[in-house]
Formats: C-alpha cells, sequence, structure tokens
C-alpha cells in the first residue's frame, strides 16, 4: 500500500506515531504568488551566484510577455519553523575520516545555523562508512526508524517504489509541491531535475543534493605531473603510451606498484571506458552490458599483461574504500598514476608531501582510448547529483522536514551550505564569498575536512545546493586542467543517463534477484583473469555462466527502463 503525503492524513498519523520530539509551536504554509513567496525567508546576504529563489528569469519574462498568464502560485513558509526548538532523528553513515573529530551532527557549523534559522534540531545516528550497509539493513529489518534516512535510495534493496509501498520511506511529492517554493523555482529552471527525481509510478523519494549550474566533471585519473616532465614524458593518450609511461615510472622512478585503482576486480571505469563499453551502456539506442563484449577481453588481456609486468598494484584485491582512503605508496613515491580520486585530493596530497617532496604536481589523465580519440563513455556533467535524505514512515511531522530542506535551497541556504557565516568562515571581497584562513588554513584540518566541518562539501550528509564556483575560486593550475581534461574526456554517445532511468517495482525485483548472484560471480572471477589465476582462454565460458544465469533477462529489463525514459 502506497504511504499518503496529505496534510490532513500526515497530522492524523502523528497522534499515533512514537519517535520524533515535538516541543512547538505552529507553522504556517499558504498559497500565494511566486513573488510574495520570494520574502518569505528573512535572508542573510545574498548567494553568490544570484539564483533564482522565486522565478528564473525567462520564466518571469514570459509572464511580463503574457498579461493573460496566470500568476505562478507558491507556497508562503515563514522561519523559524517552530516557537521553541524541535528535535527530530536522522540516520546517516559518517565519512572515516570526519567520525573522529565529528560524534554529533550539530557540531557542523551549517547545521547548528540552520537550527537558529529553523528552530529544528537534529538527533542523529552516526553510523560507520565501513559498516553503513549492515548498519541499514539491520534498521530498516528493525522497523525502528528515525524520521529521516540519509542516502536511503541507494541502499534500499527495491528502490523507491518499494520502499514506498513497503512503508518505509513516504513519496514526497505532494509535500514538495505544497512546502517548497524554492525547490519548484528550481524545477522551473530544470525541468530534467524533476523528472529525473520521479520513479516510474510517480514518486519521489527524497530531497537532493544538486549542481547550482551543470557540474563540472572533478573526477577521474591522477598522473604524476613532475615525473611526466623529468621523463620528457606527455600525458597518455592511449593504451600505449600509458603503457609507456607506467613501464617508465617503474624503470626510472623505481615506482614498485606505478598503476593503482579502486575496485577489487581489477576493471576500472577510467581505464575501461577508453574501449567504448562500460557496465550497461547503449548504443543506437540498444542496451548492451560491457563484461559480455569482446572488448572486455581485450582490457582484461591488457591488464593480465600490466600485472605481469609488474605495472599494475594488487592493492586492486583489497576493498575499493581502503584503497580511496590510502595515499601511501602515493607518498612513498611507488606510484605514479591512480584512479577514482578528485580535485580535492590534489590539495590534500600535496600538503601530506609538502616536506618529503616538495615538488610533487598532480593533475588529471583522460580516459585513455586504443586510438585517442575521445571515448563514447564516461562522467558527464549532470545537475542531480543524488537523492540525499528520504522522510520514513515513522516520522510525524514531513512538512517540517521540507520546509527546513527548502531553507537549503534558497538564497540565504546556499550562501550558508556553501560559505558558512560571514566574518567567519567568509568575507566578500569584490561583491563575492571567499573563504577565509578557518577553512582554506586550518591549523587543525586538513582544507577537505575544514570545507565539511564548516561548509557543507562532498561528505557532508545534507541535501543542499552545490556552488562549483566555490571549489574553483581555490583551485590550482594543475586542479583546473584535471578538470578541463575529465569533462572532455568523453562525448558520452554511448552514455545511459545516471538518473531517471527507472526500473518499475516488478522489474526491480526480478532485476535485483538475477543481478545480485550475477555481481557475486563477477567479483569472484574477473579479479582471476587479470592476476593469472584463471586462463583467458576461458572467457567464452565466462560470457555463457552470465548467459545462464540470466543476465539477458537484466538486459531486458535495463532496454525497458531505457526506452521509457526516450519516450517521457
Amino acid at each position: 500500500m502506497k504511504r499518503g503525503t496529505r496534510m490532513v492524513s500526515l497530522l492524523l498519523a502523528a497522534m499515533l506515531v512514537i519517535g520524533m520530539t515535538a516541543c512547538g509551536g505552529e507553522k504556517a504554509v499558504s498559497s500565494a504568488p511566486a513573488e510574495t513567496a520570494s520574502n518569505a525567508a528573512e535572508t542573510p546576504p545574498e548567494a553568490p551566484k544570484d539564483p533564482p529563489t522565486t522565478q528564473p528569469e525567462d520564466s518571469a519574462a514570459s509572464q511580463q510577455e503574457s498579461a493573460a498568464e496566470p500568476e505562478v502560485q507558491r507556497p508562503v513558509v515563514s522561519y523559524p519553523l517552530f516557537d521553541d526548538v524541535t528535535t527530530f532523528t536522522l540516520w546517516t553513515s559518517n565519512s572515516p575520516d570526519l567520525s573522529e573529530i565529528i560524534s554529533d551532527l550539530n557540531e557542523y557549523l551549517v547545521f547548528s545555523q540552520l537550527e537558529q534559522a529553523t528552530n529544528v534540531r537534529w538527533d542523529a545516528t552516526l553510523v560507520s562508512f565501513f559498516s553503513s550497509d549492515e548498519q541499514f539493513q539491520l534498521m530498516v529489518a528493525s522497523q525502528d526508524y528515525t524520521d529521516v534516512v540519509c542516502r536511503a535510495i541507494d541502499s534500499y534493496t527495491g528502490g523507491t517504489d518499494q520502499a514506498i509501498e513497503e512503508e518505509f520511506l513516504i513519496d514526497v511529492s505532494d509535500l514538495i509541491d505544497e512546502n517548497m517554493p524554492n525547490l519548484l523555482d528550481w524545477f522551473d529552471k530544470y525541468p530534467e531535475l524533476r523528472k529525473q527525481m520521479t520513479t516510474v509510478e510517480g514518486n519521489i523519494g527524497g530531497f537532493p543534493k544538486f549542481y547550482q549550474e551543470p557540474s563540472d566533471v572533478n573526477e577521474g585519473a591522477l598522473i604524476r605531473q613532475d615525473w611526466l616532465e623529468e621523463l620528457g614524458l606527455e600525458s597518455p593518450k592511449t593504451y600505449d603510451d600509458l603503457h609507456n609511461v607506467l613501464t617508465q615510472f617503474k624503470e626510472k622512478k623505481n615506482a614498485s606498484a606505478p598503476l593503482v585503482i579502486p575496485t577489487n576486480t581489477g576493471v576500472q571505469g577510467d581505464l575501461l571506458n577508453g574501449y567504448n563499453i562500460g557496465n550497461y551502456y547503449q548504443v543506437d539506442g540498444e542496451v548492451r552490458f560491457g563484461p559480455m563484449q569482446p572488448e572486455f577481453k581485450e582490457y582484461l588481456t591488457m591488464m593480465n599483461q600490466w600485472y605481469n609486468e609488474g605495472l599494475l598494484s594488487d592493492s586492486f584485491l583489497t576493498s575499493q574504500a581502503e584503497v580511496l582512503m590510502d595515499f601511501s605508496t602515493i607518498l612513498s613515491g611507488d606510484t605514479g598514476v591512480w584512479c577514482g580520486n578528485g580535485t580535492q585530493s590534489i590539495t590534500q596530497l600535496l600538503s601530506m608531501a609538502s616536506e618529503s617532496q616538495p615538488d610533487m604536481r598532480i593533475t588529471g589523465m583522460t580516459n585513455v582510448t586504443k586510438d585517442g580519440k575521445t571515448a563514447h563513455v564516461g562522467n558527464e556533467s549532470q545537475i542531480l547529483d543524488s537523492i540525499m535524505w528520504s522522510i520514513t514512515t515513522e516520522c510525524s511531522d514531513p512538512a517540517a522536514i521540507a520546509q527546513y530542506v527548502d531553507y537549503l535551497y534558497s538564497d540565504a541556504g546556499i550562501l550558508l551550505a556553501n560559505y558558512g557565516v560571514e566574518g567567519e568562515t567568509f568575507n566578500y571581497v569584490d561583491g563575492k564569498p571567499v573563504l577565509t584562513e578557518l577553512v582554506t588554513n586550518n591549523p587543525d584540518y586538513s582544507y577537505n575536512l575544514a570545507l565539511n566541518i564548516f561548509t557543507c562539501d562532498r561528505q557532508t550528509p545534507v541535501p543542499f545546493i552545490i556552488d562549483e564556483q566555490k571549489a574553483r575560486n581555490d583551485y590550482s593550475e594543475d586542479q583546473m586542467n584535471a578538470v578541463e581534461v575529465w569533462s572532455n574526456a568523453t562525448d558520452g554517445l554511448y552514455n545511459i543517463p545516471r538518473q531517471g532511468v527507472n526500473m518499475t517495482t516488478e522489474e526491480q525485483e526480478e532485476y535485483n534477484g538475477i543481478y545480485s548472484d550475477i555481481d557475486t560471480y563477477m567479483d569472484e572471477t574477473i579479479s582471476k583473469f587479470v592476476v593469472g589465476d584463471l586462463s583467458l582462454d576461458q572467457f567464452d565460458s565466462f560470457v555463457q555462466q552470465l548467459k545462464d544465469m540470466g543476465i539477458e533477462d537484466c538486459i531486458a529489463i535495463e532496454q525497458a527502463a531505457y526506452d521509457r525514459y526516450l519516450e517521457s
């Protein structure tokens, strides 16, 4: 049964539900023209990019041109939401490097400031990143839910529609229309945003983190630029180029682990994409499964050769999270190319190596291909990052949660989330917010940690609008070059959109029932091809086993979802 979200039903349900401390006064919500709604929140100075919190400029212009068009109606929300501080509960994982510093969500500067603006406080359950999947499943099985769960959509086995049908989460579609004027204005600017958030059944499973403008591609393969220059080498464009670079690093820089990839199979997207395949991808609208293709065998053959030549570190046999967090071989001078990290890691590594390797330079490496041409598969710019917060059926006041989150989508919220507090974490310079040394040169925390403690950043467990200019303001030349390289590494011709290609509940259930065993089989088998424990002569048998396990049914389900996306 689908959980309703109408306000009357919710207020009645609130009388029966245990789990939230209700301490407060009344909330005012009404319907008004967008111009009035824009003044509902008492806001600090304007956000850096002057985003539309009422109507985008093109929408306002079109209204002026046509007096016959009715005014856009928006709900009006007043802050603070309650007369007294009211506590809600939240479940989220905590980043490994923040867990030793932050034990209470309210210790984050942004959350403490949001409490002042909204009178909402959080009693948060912070679980270890490394055990978060297990802890999530235990919470779901116990049916002892918090009011809000971070990244529930990513973790729930049956997906959004099933989570709603099984009365774990609620559909927030009506809550958005009735309580979130700022998010509605962003929907006007980016219509695809709502489309990407909405499932086949018409549900929206939570509130997103998204970009103020199409995002930079800020993650990909990284390479020691100083080594390239010292050895007179160009950044590789082809697999042959990369093989030569890794060989030179091994022989002339004594690198014992020239290439590090954060995967337990030996398959890394930044390297695989050059064969113009992914896990799932499409060619002329036909969905294909990469590990079945002849190009996948070519990739495995290459990686097996590199492994035997001592160019590929065997660290890929450990967990992805551990490899991403471990910079030891880079700092020791044993690694020259690595994958899976982003622009922030450049700053972090240079800081860590400032004494031992003061001449270290790091920059981005493109998706190498067989012929040096642009790959057709890879990371692209996007608007929607992820669904961050979902409301559970245990929450007795979902409207308050929606209004709280909508504050983060306002001018004031965007400024707070990205820059913090004026005079403390940022000052205006030539009319633009610039982070202070409390963030950029903190004596106790790295720049990456300070960003997440004093502002919202990649690891902060909150839905907010990402201002990419904040990152660009502090990018070094090498970081800017990395972003440019990664942003041009693919033309996306064979990509399947990351968001908006959704399965029905029945399809998701069928798919999960089949793919779970396939995924386990691939995890156990693919690495054996790379290290030589399984001959590549057995690749055809591997493909046949995938077919016997039902991969073609999975492909058909993916095809149906992609077809619906194209038709919508």
